[in-house]
């Protein structure tokens, strides 16, 4: 059986936390950057837990790997056609500084409307 890790980035400037006490899974992520590694295997059970699906489809805790999104639910099998939308943007900031100052406010509208929630 394949070992398969999935890292887990954060994205956002807090503390970042997993705590599924049935599958043995706690993580802190304690900055903005921060890489953890998660089994995949535990990973697809940990993702029925309301509060890990939430911090992976808002983008909180973010997977690079398009392949392991899709396996997740996270993204649609089209994501992998060229040009297609994906479910879960995250913005650098230098992306986020230039939407706020320089954009037009209909293409930030645009943008805006494109990203999740949080």
């Amino acid at each position: 059986m394949e070992n398969k890790q999935v890292e887990l980035i954060s994205t956002i400037d807090a503390y970042v936390g997993i705590d599924v006490p049935d599958l043995h899974l706690k993580r802190l992520w304690e900055r903005k950057g921060a890489k953890k590694s998660i089994p995949l295997e535990v990973l697809r059970e940990a993702i029925y837990d309301p509060s890990v699906d939430y911090l992976l489809r808002q983008g909180i805790l973010y997977i690079e790997d398009l392949d392991t999104k899709i396996e997740l639910g996270l993204e649609e099998e089209t994501a992998r056609e060229p040009g297609a939308q994906l479910k879960i943007q995250v913005l650098k900031d230098e992306e986020i500084n230039r939407l706020l100052t320089v954009v037009p406010i209909y293409d930030f509208k645009e943008k805006i409307e494109s990203l999740t929630k949080e």
